[in-house]
């Protein structure tokens, strides 16, 4: 919708420009410099499942993501394609609940 001129876009949340709009600037450029955030996904199990099988769907999701075709169409809807390890994975979630339950702590959100 960008590209075609139906909607302006005025910045992008990440910390760095996106390679699918590389000429709109971050927000951090534009004047907020301890602003980043991303909208993400990412694949869950129970906590039961077994290692191997994590692993193993860890693999085949990386497989996936290697897609040459499915990169450039992700990338055209101004999504990046990361896949990282379970590991990896795990860290970056752990982070992300500590970054929004500080805010939520912080501006004293409570959920009625």
């Amino acid at each position: 919708f960008v590209k075609a001129g139906k909607v302006r876009a005025l910045a992008v949340t990440g910390a760095q420009r996106s390679p699918g709009l590389p000429d709109l600037p971050t927000i951090r450029e534009s004047g907020f410099p301890d602003y980043e955030t991303y909208e993400w996904y990412g694949l869950f199990a129970p906590a039961k499942v077994p290692k191997e099988i994590v692993a193993r769907l860890g693999q085949e999701v990386a497989k996936i993501l290697k897609d040459s075709e499915l990169r450039e169409r992700m990338l055209v809807q101004g999504a990046e394609l990361v896949g990282n390890s379970p590991e990896e994975f795990g860290r970056f979630v752990r982070a992300e609940m500590d970054k929004w339950g500080a805010l939520a702590r912080k501006i004293n959100l409570r959920v009625d």
